[in-house]
C-alpha cells in the first residue's frame, strides 16, 4: 500500500505542472522516489517472470528449495519473453536467468529489490559476481555486502561482492579469472553517432594498463 501511495505522490508531483516551484531539494527527493518506484516495479516484472519459469521446467527438472523453481527450464521460456517485449533472445535470457537467482541464490538480493532499495543495474552487478558460487556460498557472499549496498556506486558494490566471493570461495575466484582470460579478445563495434568503439575484454590487467598507455600516447601525438 505504501508504495502504491508513493506512486501515485509522484505521478502527481509530475502531472501538476508544479514541478518549477519546487525547491531542489525537493526535486532531488522525488527523484530519489520516483528510483524506488522504478526498482520496485522491475522487481515485479522478474518476479513474473519467475512464475512463467516455474510453468515451463525442462523435462525431469525438480522443483528446487522451498522457491518451488525447477533446477532447470525450457528454452522456449525466453522466446516468450523475446517476443512478448519485442526483446532480443539476449535480453530475454538475462531476465530469466536473474529471475531464477533472485528466487533461488539470492533471497537477499531480492528482498531489497522488491523494497526499491536496489535498482536493477545493481542486482545484475551482485548476480554476475556469486555466478560462480554454489547457492549457499552466493547467499552467503551477499549477505556481506548488502547492509552497505544501497550506498554504494555501481564500481564500490563490484568491488565489494568481488572480494566477498573470492573470501567465500577463493579457488572459485582464481578459476574464474583463468576461465575469462580464455576468453580474451579485442571488440570492436559501431557507434550511434557513426563513429567505432574498441575495447580489449579478459585481459591481463598489466597488459590492459600497457595498452591503454600506448593508445593514449598515440591519441596525444596525433
Amino acid at each position: 500500500e505504501f508504495r502504491r501511495v508513493l506512486f501515485r505522490s509522484i505521478e502527481r508531483a509530475v502531472d501538476s505542472g508544479r514541478l518549477g516551484a519546487a525547491s531542489e531539494d525537493e526535486l532531488a527527493g522525488l527523484v530519489c522516489a520516483a528510483d524506488r518506484a522504478e526498482a520496485t516495479a522491475c522487481s515485479l516484472k522478474h518476479a513474473a517472470a519467475a512464475e512463467l519459469i516455474r510453468r515451463r521446467p525442462a523435462p525431469g527438472a525438480r522443483a528446487k528449495g522451498p522457491s518451488g523453481m525447477p533446477q532447470a527450464y525450457l528454452d522456449g521460456a525466453a522466446d516468450e519473453v523475446k517476443w512478448a517485449l519485442a526483446e532480443t533472445r539476449t535480453a530475454a535470457d538475462e531476465m530469466l536467468s536473474l529471475a531464477w537467482d533472485l528466487e533461488v541464490r539470492l533471497p537477499g538480493t531480492r528482498a531489497l529489490f522488491r523494497a526499491g532499495r536496489l535498482r536493477h543495474s545493481k542486482v545484475v552487478i551482485i548476480a554476475r559476481a556469486t555466478a560462480v558460487l554454489d547457492d549457499g556460498e552466493a547467499r552467503t557472499a551477499e549477505g556481506m555486502v548488502l547492509g552497505d549496498a544501497p550506498g554504494l556506486s555501481p564500481g564500490r558494490l563490484r568491488g565489494a561482492i568481488r572480494r566477498a566471493a573470492a573470501r567465500v570461495a577463493p579457488n572459485k575466484a582464481k578459476d574464474r579469472r583463468e576461465h575469462g582470460a580464455r576468453k580474451a579478445r579485442v571488440e570492436r563495434w559501431s557507434e550511434d553517432s557513426g563513429n567505432a568503439g574498441l575495447a580489449i575484454r579478459e585481459a591481463p590487467p598489466a597488459r590492459v594498463i600497457a595498452a591503454d598507455q600506448r593508445i593514449t600516447w598515440w591519441a596525444r601525438q596525433l
